[in-house]
């Protein structure tokens, strides 16, 4: 299972005063993950990958201050 969860940052940091949470069961890897959870909350924004290390993934949606960390649940 991948967890997903999208938070707004300040100052370039995850900030946590609002957060989205998600799971997928259906997607195997991360990238897949993140195609299909902004679709499903209808985000158009393009994105950066910030780092990844193939278990976790942290993007930032370009112009906006949101990053979306992706993990998997061991």
């Amino acid at each position: 299972m991948i967890k997903i969860e999208m938070t707004d940052t300040f100052g370039g940091e995850a900030n946590y005063s609002w957060i989205i949470r998600a799971d997928d069961e259906k997607s195997f890897t991360l990238s897949q993950a993140l195609r299909r959870f902004k679709r499903n909350e209808r985000i158009t924004a393009k994105h950066d990958i910030l780092w990844s290390d193939g278990l976790n993934q942290r993007v930032k949606l370009r112009k906006q201050c949101v990053i979306i960390d992706l993990y998997f649940e061991q």
